[in-house]
């Protein structure tokens, strides 16, 4: 049985840590992953037939590729697809969180009925995360990277924390602030072994299913790498929100943990 850690823990330790999350909750979260993928593979699928083909494969033909992408239908499969995830995200942050509340854990249709009650506040604050990230970029690159790791902890803190929208974005950075390199070290670390294992896992799909040659039909080729992608990504999903836990939790020891030596400095003798 998973036990949440009662002291904060090194960079090993939480990854370590996210790892044992993720182990405990897979079972109840896999049927979540496959739902998720099999509306991205549709999405995929339609996308893949839709454009295909068309001028967005066009070098020479640069706006009307951008034209195709901007179809109403096309956004449309796109936003659906994002909120699907999002989705997904939260009811799965709510279910691991609870994890270490032993009975009193809710069960995965119960994480789904809460993650619904902050669904909309959820898409809100994405839309408020993309907006500080692509301003941050546009002025000046660095501001981009800063708030890409400041405000990597809002799905926790909205899903988990119960925090509104704007709310959830201040905890985040709140929570990182002192601990910016380290919570990114720990973000890029985990995103490398995902991705690693996604491509491993691919390849050897790829591999005994015939797919890994470049077929001359390039949408079926396109279809086959979405059928892969949606098979590997029944396992990779519920990766994320578990080190998006572990970090959280990890931060709020630390962060009580200051504020404990800070009260017991005050009420020192001077």
């Amino acid at each position: 049985m998973y036990v949440r850690p009662a002291s904060p823990l090194p960079i090993g330790g939480v990854l370590d840590d996210a790892i044992k999350l993720y182990r405990a909750s897979f079972r109840a979260c896999w049927p979540v992953a496959a739902a998720v993928a099999v509306i991205t593979a549709a999405t995929m699928v339609y996308l893949t037939l839709h454009l295909l083909g068309s001028v967005v494969f066009n070098p020479r033909a640069p706006m009307q590729a951008f034209t195709a992408y901007s179809q109403p239908g096309v956004f449309l499969a796109y936003v659906t697809d994002a909120t699907v995830r999002l989705a997904a995200y939260g009811a799965m942050l709510i279910y691991q969180d609870a994890l270490t509340d032993g009975d009193g854990a809710p069960s995965m249709r119960e994480a789904l009925g809460l993650m619904l009650g902050r669904l909309v506040s959820g898409v809100v604050a994405s839309i408020a995360w993309w907006v500080v990230i692509m301003v941050g970029f546009f002025l000046l690159l660095v501001p981009g990277i800063y708030f890409m790791g400041a405000l990597c902890l809002w799905p926790a803190c909205l899903f988990i924390g119960k925090a509104g929208p704007l709310e959830s974005l201040r905890q985040s950075r709140e929570l990182v602030r002192g601990h910016w390199w380290r919570t990114s070290t720990i973000l890029t670390v985990a995103l490398i072994l995902i991705f690693a294992l996604s491509s491993l896992a691919g390849m050897v799909l790829g591999a005994l299913f015939g797919f890994g040659a470049f077929r001359q039909d390039l949408v079926e080729w396109q279809l086959s790498l979405q059928a892969i992608s949606a098979l590997v990504s029944v396992f990779t999903l519920p990766a994320m929100p578990a080190v998006w836990v572990a970090i959280y939790r990890d931060l709020k020891l630390r962060r009580e943990g200051s504020d404990l030596a800070a009260r017991l400095g005050a009420l020192a003798p001077g």
